[in-house]
């Protein structure tokens, strides 16, 4: 497969997935696919994600798994969205794993923190996406923080209106140490999604707790820093 890519099949994703073991790295299963347009759509990916943890908890694969709102329906069907993740999400409480709930472009923003809440009253194994270009961001984990939360913040990639973002470089990258350093001083579980060296480094600096942070890369990437960060 190609370089950011472990397979076709969770087949293929869990092979890769097992030669991990030795570095100690969990892996982030992320079934590629946005904008369901067919509930028959929402569906499929449902029991895809259901057939994945399946073959997890059969071949014994710790292991996380990242989802997009837009690929279960929640333009076209918000609670059947809702009830689809939330079926995941049982899955994956039972297997202790992390269900990630990805961060798409802004008209989804407010939509994707309404959905997080929802499901994470349910269950405390859901977590979010914060992208800290928006300008928004800072507000958004302040009222998150009052839950316990598990955040992981990106940069974030989709074109934005300039009204809506930072836009330079190092503004966002300013940005994102500081919603770092907030979410440690709030005690949220931090998840760093960056290969950027200054923010993984001032991210060791702060010296948060070893269980309240997690260090995400690509497959592919920076494979000498991952084992450091181990």
């Amino acid at each position: 497969m190609g370089k950011y890519i472990a397979g076709e099949s969770a087949e293929e994703a869990l092979k890769y997935a097992k030669k991990l073991r030795p570095k100690k790295i969990i892996p982030i299963f992320d079934i590629l696919g946005e904008h369901a347009t067919k509930k028959a759509e929402i569906v499929r990916v449902m029991g895809q994600y259901l057939h994945l943890l399946e073959k997890m908890h059969e071949q014994h694969v710790r292991g996380d798994i990242s989802i997009k709102l837009t690929a279960f329906g929640l333009e076209i069907d918000p609670l059947l969205c809702y009830r689809a993740i939330l079926h995941v999400a049982t899955k994956a409480a039972s297997q202790n794993a992390i269900v990630w709930i990805d961060m798409e472009n802004s008209p989804y923003t407010q939509q994707t923190i309404r959905m997080y809440r929802k499901l994470r009253a349910q269950h405390e194994n859901t977590g979010i996406c914060i992208q800290t270009y928006l300008k928004r961001a800072k507000k958004d984990i302040l009222s998150l923080a009052l839950d316990n939360p598990k955040i992981r913040l990106v940069k974030g990639a989709y074109p934005e209106p300039t009204d809506l973002v930072y836009d330079s470089h190092r503004k966002i990258t300013d940005n994102f140490k500081e919603l770092l350093k907030l979410c440690v001083e709030k005690n949220a579980y931090a998840a760093v999604a960056s290969h950027d060296m200054e923010i993984i480094s001032y991210a060791l600096h702060l010296r948060p707790k070893k269980e309240r942070i997690e260090f995400q890369l690509l497959m592919g990437v920076r494979e000498d820093e991952k084992k450091m960060l181990v």
